[in-house]
């Protein structure tokens, strides 16, 4: 019996590995052909990565996509995915920040929103909104320290943060300054 289990167990993973190396070729392939300024099938491809991701949970699919489009000015992609920042869900914001690059200022406007929300709405610090700044590269802070500088200050002065987020900002901070 443990015979057959074993070999069932294996044709599982050999059957996945295959749809997965399917799926790789296909996307690269996919990837290849599309302009940068063809934003609907970046959208499709950007999405078509991601759900692939999510699902097999490999990082390789936003790695091919970021790799081809990595360099290039994404604003319009993610202008559109993060104009309903509050909603995404957490695990996207990383792949968005890989395109974005040395955009810092996309990334500084969708968070002073998300703090003024916050601020007229009597919240806290939006998950997104919390996760974006942990991952964000210190170098973005660097861009324009004194704009950063005054978010930060908003930020803590929202009138529900907590202890936890304003250590985030106050490590941010630090960080951005011996940097």
């Amino acid at each position: 019996s443990s015979g057959i289990n074993a070999e069932y167990g294996m044709a599982i993973v050999f059957e996945v590995k295959w749809l997965e190396d399917r799926c790789r070729r296909w996307l690269a392939g996919k990837i290849e052909t599309v302009k940068n300024n063809e934003l609907e099938e970046k959208e499709f491809l950007f999405e078509e990565c991601y759900f692939l991701q999510k699902r097999l949970r490999k990082s390789g699919y936003m790695e091919i996509f970021t790799n081809q489009f990595g360099q290039s000015d994404n604003t319009d992609l993610l202008s559109k995915y993060l104009s309903n920042f509050e909603n995404l869900e957490i695990e996207i914001l990383n792949p968005l920040l890989q395109l974005g690059g040395s955009n810092a200022k996309i990334f500084f406007e969708t968070l002073s929103k998300s703090v003024a929300h916050s601020k007229n709405s009597h919240l806290t610090l939006s998950k997104n909104a919390l996760h974006l700044l942990q991952i964000i590269n210190i170098w973005c802070f660097q861009t324009d320290w004194e704009r950063w500088s005054e978010l930060f200050d908003e930020i803590a002065d929202l009138p529900k943060i907590s202890t936890s987020s304003l250590k985030i900002i106050r490590k941010l901070e630090k960080g951005a300054l011996s940097a």
